[in-house]
């Protein structure tokens, strides 16, 4: 039984922006081109300023991971639920 990949927001996006690109994505990622020293660095910043917003807004943004997805929804991919009073957001 072939597997079906995991649709994440990235790859989703990607999808968005050109279809080619999701599937070289997802099925050929091998072929992706080097990352050059300034496209790391680039990305390197990024991770850097994600991880100090969530240490900053830490009690601001209380989602918590569960170990996994409802049986009903399947698989057993993580799942993250909301704290309470966020009010569907």
């Amino acid at each position: 039984m072939k597997r079906i990949p995991f649709l994440s927001k990235s790859k989703f996006v990607a999808g968005v922006q050109c279809l080619k690109r999701l599937y070289w994505q997802v099925y050929q990622p091998d072929l992706a081109a080097e990352t050059d020293d300034q496209a790391q660095f680039i990305m390197d910043q990024g991770k850097a300023v994600g991880s100090r917003r969530k240490r900053r807004f830490r009690a601001v943004c209380s989602w918590k991971r569960t170990t996994s997805t409802p049986r009903g929804l399947g698989g057993n991919r993580p799942a993250y639920d909301q704290p309470a009073g966020a009010g569907g957001v």
